[in-house]
């Protein structure tokens, strides 16, 4: 029998165990957005993926008031744009994944500061 290639995982169990050792948060989730685009063979997400995705990050980060805007604000952005670049989605995850941090109080490597998102970046006029 042939077992698919699974890394360094050896069975199926422990591929479980991996997986779930890699902690998800709403930031990973956002920034999922630019692997899914490039396994289409395309460097940029759609503002419809943007949106759909910060809504399914929504109730994350509702508990969290500077998160919960940030969120806001990027889906009001997402009806004047029509794409977004890999970058900007990495670090719009970045900071939604920081400010939940600081949020909760969680000691941050070395203290620092919130990563900068670049509103306007890539947008259509």
């Amino acid at each position: 029998m042939v077992k698919p290639f699974m890394g360094l995982a050896e069975t199926e169990a422990d591929m479980e165990q991996h997986t779930a050792t890699i902690e998800e948060t709403p930031g990973s989730r956002i920034r999922l957005l630019t692997t899914e685009s490039e396994a289409r063979g395309t460097p940029m997400v759609s503002a419809e993926a943007m949106q759909t995705r910060l809504f399914d990050v929504y109730d994350d980060v509702v508990n969290a008031p500077d998160a919960l805007t940030l969120v806001q604000n990027h889906l009001k952005l997402t009806l004047e744009r029509t794409w977004y670049n890999a970058d900007e989605v990495g670090k719009l995850a970045d900071q939604v994944d920081w400010l939940l941090a600081a949020d909760i109080g969680l000691s941050l490597e070395g203290d620092q500061p919130a990563p900068a998102v670049e509103v306007g970046e890539g947008a259509e006029a």
